[in-house]
């Protein structure tokens, strides 16, 4: 090839055939089982794969294996694995309770686990006493191109699977109920993943109704005047302990929203017609799962603002508390402003002092020292001393104001 392919050309392509539809003819049994992976550890789960003599290489979120004329199909998801498996009718009593206790024993705790009935259409046998047990009020059903479904979307007390009957026509092709079935599989399962963000909005939501409880009060206070540096400090806990639920929820948050999307996208391309007497699947899901995404939509909107009001609060106190910092600082800073004019007044006093002293002592000793030569004949010592001071006076003067030019 002339053209130099890119490094992640393949990985793109990978990508692009990743979660395969099993094609399924009726009839048949699937069975289903989403499993959330503690601390996402999925080694230990191609390690019990390996154990029950599958293959699934370490960087394989996908993969088909056969085993027993059991088709198996595992699924890497970002925290949970799915794992099916596919039993035809060939497939001896013995054969297929292996593979349900195979399916069982997989690592993890079940987030959701059903078995499917697939039965052709017109089929007179005892396992439609199943499908018929499926038809009370509670019960969704509806088609998509003539492929028919029905559940009661609840827990068998027996052994926790939910249960799905299958109504495929004898003539339909296997790919297109397969895809039809993994459709209503991934609505299922991604719709039980999205409510694990309601779960924990129920969990915490009474720290956010706290939270902003306690902001409320922090800015009234902030209004009436309180101790500023006492109100920062509580805005400094309460912000850290917004911080912490941030940090707790925003995955689950933001995989909820998601994770409802992708319901919102299979119930659109499945657009099941209504079977008489029963739910819509539409009704079943926007009923239940609508409110919930908006529930974890609401928190996470009150969550943001509550983190807005906190920062909008600090913002205004911080300004007050330095609008009076500077009002301190400026009138600390007129203070010293006063004093220095106060010491430099005093300092021209003492210097202007000081010159008077300093001609009074060399007037004084000038009259020692024409005392002290007779010869001179000097008959009024004090008329010298008063003709000399004024030019002693200058000339210390002089000195000085010289002495500080010179220090400056």
């Amino acid at each position: 090839m002339a053209l130099e392919p890119h490094p992640l050309r393949a990985g793109i392509v990978r990508e692009m055939h990743l979660r395969p539809s099993l094609a399924v003819t009726p009839p048949a049994h699937v069975l289903q089982s989403v499993l959330f992976i503690p601390d996402r550890d999925f080694s230990s789960v191609r390690a019990h794969a390996a154990r029950l003599g599958f293959s699934i290489s370490d960087t394989a979120r996908h993969a088909i294996l056969n085993k027993a004329d059991v088709v198996w199909l595992y699924e890497q998801h970002t925290e949970a694995i799915t794992i099916t498996a596919l039993i035809p009718a060939c497939v001896t009593d013995d054969a297929a309770a292996e593979a349900v206790e195979q399916l069982e024993s997989f690592p993890g705790t079940i987030l959701r686990a059903i078995r499917i009935d697939v039965l052709p259409e017109q089929r007179n046998s005892p396992e439609l006493a199943t499908e018929k047990s499926l038809h009370d009020q509670d019960t969704v059903g509806g088609c998509v191109d003539g492929i028919c479904f029905r559940s009661n979307f609840r827990l068998d007390h027996e052994d926790g699977y939910g249960r799905l009957v299958v109504i495929a026509p004898a003539e339909g092709h296997a790919a297109d109920l397969g895809r039809v079935l993994q459709a209503l599989q991934e609505l299922g399962n991604y719709r039980n993943l999205a409510l694990l963000g309601l779960a924990l909005v129920r969990e915490i939501s009474a720290e956010l109704e706290n939270g902003e409880a306690a902001v409320g009060a922090i800015i009234e206070a902030i209004a009436n005047g309180g101790d500023d540096r006492h109100e920062l400090d509580r805005l400094l806990s309460l912000a850290a302990s917004v911080a912490r639920l941030r940090a707790r929820s925003a995955y689950r948050l933001s995989a909820t929203a998601a994770y409802g999307r992708i319901v919102s996208e299979r119930l659109d391309w499945l657009d099941p017609q209504p079977l008489p007497g029963m739910q819509t699947l539409d009704e079943f899901t926007n009923r239940r799962v609508l409110p919930a995404l908006r529930t974890c939509e609401n928190f996470s909107s009150r969550l943001e603002a509550l983190a807005l009001d906190i920062e909008q609060a600090t913002g205004l106190l911080r300004a007050r508390i330095e609008t009076r910092l500077g009002v301190q600082n400026a009138e600390l800073l007129r203070g010293l402003d006063a004093t220095a004019r106060r010491q430099l007044r005093l300092q021209h006093l003492v210097e202007g002092l000081s010159v008077f002293a300093v001609s009074y002592y060399a007037i004084g000793l000038i009259g020692y020292l024409l005392q002290g030569f007779p010869s001179l004949e000097i008959s009024d010592v004090h008329h010298v001393q008063g003709v000399v001071a004024i030019p002693v006076i200058a000339l210390i003067l002089t000195f000085l104001m010289w002495q500080q030019r010179r220090s400056h």
